[in-house]
Formats: C-alpha cells, structure tokens, sequence
C-alpha cells in the first residue's frame, strides 16, 4: 500500500475530525463514561512519547467551534473530506473521544514509531487495520487498546512478535508516565536519552500544551544534555521588542547552525567566529527591482572579536551582493543597511542608523506578530502566486488570526523553564484556525 497515500486518506482525516468531535462531546454530556487511561501502556524504553487528550480539547473549545465561529469554509471542508473514499474497507473502531498517545522506542537497532489508541470495536480494528500493514508497518490489539506501528527498517514477522513479547504484551509500564507538571495538559511531550542523537543539546524534556477558546498556552522543562558541546549564553545585546515585528532573541545556537553558517559564508567571502547570541526584529521582506530584501535590524555577538571592516571592505562580499559600500552602510538596489560596531566581538546590522538594545537573563525570547514572517512588501503578483501554494497559505492565514505571540526560556545550571502563548484575535477561535490550517496544508500530501 502507498504509505503517503494512506497518510492523507488515514491520519489527516482523524486529524480533521475534530469538528465531529466537538459534536459527540455535546451530545455526550449526558452520558458520558470514562476510558481506560493509556499512560501505563506506552512501552516502557520510550525516548519520545506524545499525548493528546481531544476529550480535553473540545470541552475548552467545541461550543466556539460549533456555535460563535460558524465559518463556512470549515464546515465544507470538513464535508470534503469526510465524504473522500478510503483505501481502508469499514472503520478502524477507534474511540476518537479519548486519550491517544503516539512514541518512539529503539528496539534492536530499528527504531519502532507507535500510536496507541483506545477502542470501542476491537473486532472492527483487528479486521479493516491489516490493509494498512507492510513489511515495514504492523498493528496489534492488546484487551481494549489498538497500537499501529512503524519500523524506519524492514521488520520481519519474528521481530514483530519478539517486539510484542518484549515491549507490548501483558507488560504494561508500571511507572506513571505523565509527569505531575503536565497533568492538566491537553497534549504533552515526553523526550529522552537524547532522542536526536549525541549532540542534542537537551538530553531530555517535558512540555504541555493547554488549548483555550482564545489562545495556546505551553509550559515546560528542559534537562541540557552532558554531552553537548553547545554553550547556552545568556543575551546580553537584545533588540528592544516591537510587537508589530516578530522578534527574535536567543543565547542557544546550534552547532549545527554555527557550522552551516560558516560554510556559506565562505562562500561570499567571510571568515566568521562562532556566534554567542542573536537577536533581530524583522518586518518582513521587501521586494526591490530585482531581488527580496529583508526589513530587520540585527545583533549579533560573536565568541571572539570582529570587526565591521570584515563586510564593509570585502570585495569580494559586496560583489557576490551586487552591493556598495559607504561609510557604515551597505546599499543594496537602493536599500540601505546601517553597521555598527558595539564592542570588539558584537555589531549590528539593520535599516536603522540606531537601535536601542539591553541585557536579558532569559536563554531565548521570541515574541510579537507572527504574521510579519509573510510579509512581502511590494509583492504584487508574485505575493497572488505564493497564496495559492498551501504550505505558504495555511501558516500566513493561521498567523493572520493570530494576535502575538510569547516564548521565554530561562533557568541555570543545566535545568531550564519554557512558557510561551499564542493569542488569537477577537472572532478567530483556536479550533477553527487549527482546523482551516489542517484543511489547507493537507492539499500538499
């Protein structure tokens, strides 16, 4: 079977049930009962584990969805797409109004990606889920739970069984897994053992998410990993925030950033330290005569010393930008860029002659308008093509319904705090823009 086509005919419909969802929730208030809780039935050698609690969701959100939204252009997608036919014969049984929890497990040098859903037909689940199994997918039933599985590698049918002996069968994770912190989140995440390999810079984290009529919140932990070679700086040159721009400020840069950057900027002729912190407030991009250009200001601090001469002299930089130089600017097809050098190892860069900047105490900061990311200043038709393609779309609109945004992390000595919250705007409602943005972006599978 296509995996991907199973992709969108599958998962993406269950995702897009969430409109259905919010009805049965209404209709079930009088006779609702409870379901088994799925926490002690993730495999216990887990390194990824995410829950998502729709029971929880839709009664913070399904009478905006369903009563104050009333937005036509959900209601005939969600019609669309559960009218589309599906590869599979007959229903999985899955009980939508429950908790689902999806992981990851290494399992002898594979690794075994799960979803674990509770049922209310197991009969139909063991009958119409085995056209979705391959030499490299495969299902399983264990009383009233339903697991779907996916191997990265071919799995034989003796690795299934010894998986299913080993991981799943009868041998339920004793251990409560959701941690205190996490328990009144409608979805969470669990991560561990350096699940992105030895050079993640948290070895482990836990982070939930809570859905309101209104807005997202999310809160979290994060635990720095000892391998990681990554320094986490504080910002000590943050750009003062506007919240008409996004905004972005941050002592955590990836080596693997760090290395990419370096390489390309050899390309144009640039020797460059490693950065310690950044910090820009970007308006968007402007579409000149015949290139974009962003709209930002920038600060960058670098581990060791630097001076402005190294872009403001190099002929080799202007040329591959087709810029000019004079004074302390760079003028590109009549868009100017202003540098200053703030001490030996710190500049900055940006359309403004000056920026005001202070020191944070937080490890990153990310806030304001999250639409300015698609902005294009002078666009024209080119702004008319890119509205068309979904995967630029669906986050524009989304951004658009958005009113500001928030992330902060902060803390020391290897153990760090997340919060951020993403406000809608009065009459957009977080259901109905996750579910046009799920309606939209799908058209790309």
């Amino acid at each position: 079977m296509n995996i991907k086509n199973t992709f969108k005919k599958t998962i993406l419909p269950i995702i897009l049930l969430v409109f259905l969802w919010g009805i049965a929730l209404l209709v079930q208030f009088t006779s609702e009962k409870s379901t088994l809780s799925l926490d002690t039935y993730v495999p216990k050698n887990y390194n990824f584990v995410a829950k998502i609690d729709a029971k929880a969701i839709f009664k913070e959100t399904a009478f905006e969805l369903l009563f104050e939204a009333k937005d036509e252009l959900v209601l005939v997608g969600m019609n669309e797409k559960l009218s589309e036919p599906s590869d599979m014969n007959g229903k999985l049984g899955i009980d939508l109004l429950s908790e689902a929890f999806l992981f990851t497990v290494p399992f002898k040098g594979k690794i075994i990606k799960g979803v674990c859903v509770n049922l209310k037909n197991k009969t139909d689940f063991q009958k119409n889920s085995s056209s979705l199994t391959s030499d490299k997918v495969f299902t399983h039933v264990s009383g009233e739970k339903g697991y779907i599985f996916s191997s990265n590698e071919k799995i034989s049918k003796k690795e299934i069984t010894n998986f299913i002996e080993t991981e799943i069968k009868d041998k339920p994770n004793k251990k409560e897994l959701t941690p205190n912190n996490l328990s009144k989140s409608d979805i969470y995440i669990v991560t561990k053992e350096n699940i992105l390999g030895e050079n993640t810079i948290f070895s482990s984290s836990q982070i939930g998410i809570k859905t309101l009529n209104d807005k997202i919140k999310l809160d979290g932990n994060l635990t720095k990993s000892k391998k990681a070679l990554n320094a986490i700086n504080n910002i000590d040159y943050k750009l003062k925030s506007n919240q008409s721009n996004f905004n972005f400020a941050s002592g955590i840069i990836p080596l693997t950033f760090q290395d990419t950057l370096k390489y390309f900027s050899k390309k144009i002729g640039l020797t460059l330290p490693n950065i310690k912190s950044l910090s820009f407030n970007y308006e968007g991009l402007e579409m000149m005569e015949s290139v974009m250009l962003p709209n930002m200001n920038m600060i960058i601090q670098f581990q060791e010393a630097i001076s402005i001469d190294e872009f403001l002299h190099n002929e080799l930089f202007l040329s591959k930008l087709e810029a000019s130089s004079q004074e302390n600017t760079i003028l590109i097809e009549g868009k100017k860029y202003h540098f200053h050098q703030i001490n030996s190892s710190t500049i900055s860069i940006g359309i403004d002659k000056k920026v005001n900047y202070s020191k944070s105490n937080n490890l990153l900061e990310i806030n304001g308008n999250l639409s300015s990311l698609f902005e294009i200043k002078n666009g024209g038709m080119f702004v008319s093509f890119l509205e068309g393609i979904p995967v630029f779309k669906a986050p524009k609109e989304l951004f658009n319904a958005s009113k500001e945004f928030n992330l902060v992390m902060e803390g020391k000595n290897n153990k760090y705090n997340l919060s951020g919250e993403l406000n809608f705007k009065e009459g957009s409602f977080t259901m109905n823009e996750v579910t046009k943005f799920a309606l939209e972006i799908q058209k790309i599978f």
